[in-house]
């Protein structure tokens, strides 16, 4: 084929036009991909800047610290999921061995391990007040059930402590013996059928179901069944808090790692479905009580006096009392967030809602400044609506079943590796039990010495 000059020419204008395109689109797109990278590499010396500014803290400090790792500090294998809490701080532990105290880091924010018993007993007891809030975040506008004892910080703990103290104290637990000693029987019951049958059992599970029962019953007044129903719906909830899933890792990522963060991307302390099952159970079984005039001998009914304003407090002894003179004396001023909830109420004259303490009448108003109310008056700091109450009795659910569970499945254990100590366990039982013609009241166990010992 014969091409002319002229459209030789054209051609040749066409291919370096389209050359020149080819140059300049690669010369824009380097020039991109280096202000991209200039930008990331920025981003990341501003991250790591701010990650370990403080790594230095303990160092300047003379004080022995584990050097953190930059993003992650000394909690990163807990973080991802390496390992559990206790193999962590375990590993922390040991590593500081040979002082009584050491640094470690929570990303970038400094925090402190002390190792030595004298020093532990005066921070959790003398020095308490300095030392109570645990550093867990919270929110109870979008999670209710983060308003609890555990989690809550300042002022807002400490009225809700004082409130729900004496609910905790020895003749309450009094109250709730019954029901213990119900479940307890029923575990004998079960267990009699597999010892008939010479079967072997997992102890642990159907400890696990049975500290479920116990539990359920104390704190919600329901009977779970889970004993004799491993597929029971409050096994159900319990086993999806503590099991290991996808949920379960973020939070814990964030708890470890960066817990400030968990407000700001709404991951709450449990699922929806938990915090929901929790609340309904509640809320069903409040407009139960109320609807057919019941009252049950359980925390939730301790709750329910709250609720109507009545003190539980007026019958306790002398020392679950001066408790509560020692937490009156706590300074806990605080910057929560409920501060300026309070000067909304304050100024509107309202009561509080989803368990924020509203402020009081007559000079008697709860401030953000160290100002506290009588003994008598925490009643009114403390709203207990049924967000509120959930929150608690799903703490005293959670700090019960699976801490119950395991230590009687280790006690057990030791127990069948030492004989000799089982048998004096079991002297003592049956000679307790023989005064008191058979039956095993709530005496009966106090003077059970010897068993307080091996639980302990």
């Amino acid at each position: 084929m014969a091409w002319n000059h002229s459209e030789y020419q054209n051609l040749r204008g066409i291919d370096e036009f389209r050359l020149q395109g080819e140059s300049n689109t690669g010369v824009m797109f380097v020039s991109l991909f280096l202000e991209i990278l200039v930008v990331l590499a920025a981003v990341f010396g501003w991250l790591y800047y701010y990650f370990t500014a403080h790594f230095d803290y303990w160092k300047e400090k003379g004080v022995p610290y584990i050097r953190p790792v930059p993003f992650f500090g000394n909690l990163m294998e807990m973080g991802l999921h390496r390992q559990t809490q206790a193999e962590g701080f375990r590993e922390l532990y040991r590593k500081l061995d040979g002082h009584m105290f050491g640094g470690i880091f929570q990303t970038r924010i400094p925090m402190i391990m002390f190792r030595d018993p004298d020093l532990i007993k005066h921070v959790l007891i003398k020095d308490f007040s300095h030392f109570h809030d645990r550093g867990m975040p919270h929110d109870i506008e979008n999670d209710p059930i983060s308003a609890n004892l555990v989690i809550l910080e300042g002022q807002p703990w400490k009225n809700l402590r004082l409130t729900l103290n004496p609910a905790f104290n020895s003749s309450k637990m009094r109250i709730l013996f019954h029901l213990v000693k119900e479940c307890a029987e029923d575990l004998c019951r079960y267990l009699d059928g597999f010892a008939e049958e010479g079967e072997n059992v997992d102890l642990r599970d159907i400890l696990a179901r049975y500290a479920t029962d116990n539990i359920s019953s104390c704190a919600f007044g329901v009977k779970s069944n889970s004993l004799r129903n491993p597929h029971s719906k409050f096994r159900e909830m319990g086993e999806k808090i503590i099991a290991p899933g996808s949920w379960t890792n973020i939070h814990r990522l964030f708890r470890y790692t960066s817990p400030s963060l968990l407000k700001y991307f709404n991951i709450k302390s449990f699922s929806d479905e938990v915090t929901n099952f929790f609340v309904n159970v509640v809320k069903e079984t409040l407009d139960y009580r109320e609807k057919n005039n019941i009252e049950r001998k359980d925390f939730l009914n301790l709750l329910i006096q709250l609720k109507k304003k009545i003190d539980i407090n007026e019958n306790d002894d002398e020392e679950d009392r001066n408790v509560d003179d020692d937490l009156e004396k706590m300074d806990t001023t605080d910057n929560f967030s409920f501060e300026e909830h309070s000067k909304t109420l304050a100024r509107n004259g309202t009561a509080g809602t989803q368990g924020r303490p509203a402020p009081m009448q007559n000079g008697q108003a709860i401030t953000q400044n160290g100002h506290t109310t009588p003994r008598k008056k925490w009643l009114d700091s403390i709203v207990f609506d049924e967000n509120m109450i959930a929150a608690q009795v799903c703490v005293f659910f959670l700090g019960g079943f699976e801490t119950a569970a395991t230590s009687m499945s280790f006690c057990l254990y030791e127990l069948s590796l030492n004989q000799d100590v089982q048998r004096r366990l079991r002297e003592e039982i049956d000679h307790v039990l023989k005064e008191h013609k058979g039956h095993f009241t709530y005496n009966a166990l106090e003077q059970m010495e010897y068993l307080d010992h091996v639980v302990a």
